[in-house]
């Protein structure tokens, strides 16, 4: 009552069923819509690192915030986006190895990161990824999707 009772106080009740709409509107289309669109795939993208991931394993992703809040909420493993948080990358991929975890890098960091190294041949990252790190395997993950993992 503390919240209604100023807008029935002010006359305006009609205020508070727009409230909730805009409410219910916001969170269905920044929320649960993000997972619920059958097709950006996430369920099947991410199938692999849902089964394969556990704690202390890191998955780095490049742009795409909705793939890296699903990672997040539906696997152990730490996740980052390289585009949002670029000078951590190298932190917590060191990190993750440190504490014998797993490092997956996603195709679309592996684009990300050659574009800000001011290439368009993502296996010159693939490259350097592997002369840092030690050797690298290819996942594939279906439709043209990828990861690189590596471990100590």
């Amino acid at each position: 009552t503390r919240l209604i009772g100023p807008i029935y106080a002010a006359g305006h009740r009609m205020m508070v069923p727009a409230i909730l709409a805009v409410f219910l509107v916001h969170n269905w289309f920044a929320g649960v819509a993000l997972f619920a669109w059958a097709d950006q795939n996430y369920n099947d993208r991410g199938q692999y690192f849902i089964e394969q991931t556990k704690q202390g394993d890191l998955i780095v992703m490049g742009t795409d915030w909705p793939f890296e809040h699903y990672m997040r909420y539906t696997t152990q493993a730490e996740t980052i986006l390289a585009a949002t948080y670029p000078d951590a990358v190298g932190a917590s991929i060191a990190a993750a190895l440190d504490r014998n975890g797993q490092v997956f890098v996603t195709d679309d960091a592996v684009d990300w990161l050659a574009e800000q190294e001011g290439s368009s041949d993502p296996e010159q990252i693939i490259s350097t990824l592997s002369q840092r790190h030690g050797s690298i395997e290819r996942i594939d993950l279906g439709q043209g999707a990828y990861a690189l993992r590596f471990s100590n």
